[in-house]
């Protein structure tokens, strides 16, 4: 059983619904995982990873969408449930965040000057949704 249904499942076996909550998941829901989440009325899911094979909105178009852009939660008489990626700072990606690992200051003037970590900035990254990127890398695989 994935993560997704025992979440579902077990919000059930608590007497907890899930219809109308926000769901936070590792990786885009797997086709089974999506057709429970649609089943449960669960509003939202957020992912933090992609997956690359999914077909998802292709085999729920008329119950899954990944456009935000005038969404209504099915909880609010929407009719699609909304994947979108986490943005933010994923927890493989928190400890770089956070460690200590640069200057925050000039050491002589006590000036404000954050350093550039070791690691580069990966940030820059998830200015554009998961989404957006599969559909650019796509074009580029078709253009090969």
């Amino acid at each position: 059983m994935h993560a997704e249904m025992d979440a579902i499942l077990s919000a059930s076996i608590s007497g907890i619904s899930p219809r109308g909550c926000r769901m936070y998941v590792t990786t885009y829901p797997c086709h089974y995982c999506a057709r429970h989440i649609v089943a449960a009325g669960i509003d939202e899911v957020q992912f933090i990873e992609p997956y690359p094979k999914s077909k998802e909105t292709d085999l729920h178009s008329d119950s899954i969408t990944t456009e935000s852009h005038y969404w209504l939660p099915p909880s609010d008489a929407g009719t699609h449930v909304l994947f979108r990626p986490f943005v933010g700072v994923a927890p493989r990606l928190y400890r770089r965040v956070f460690l200590k690992d640069r200057d925050y200051k000039n050491k002589i003037t006590g000036e404000y000057a954050l350093g550039e970590p070791a690691w580069g900035r990966p940030t820059e990254v998830y200015r554009v949704s998961y989404p957006s990127m599969e559909a650019e890398l796509s074009l580029d695989a078709a253009d090969d």
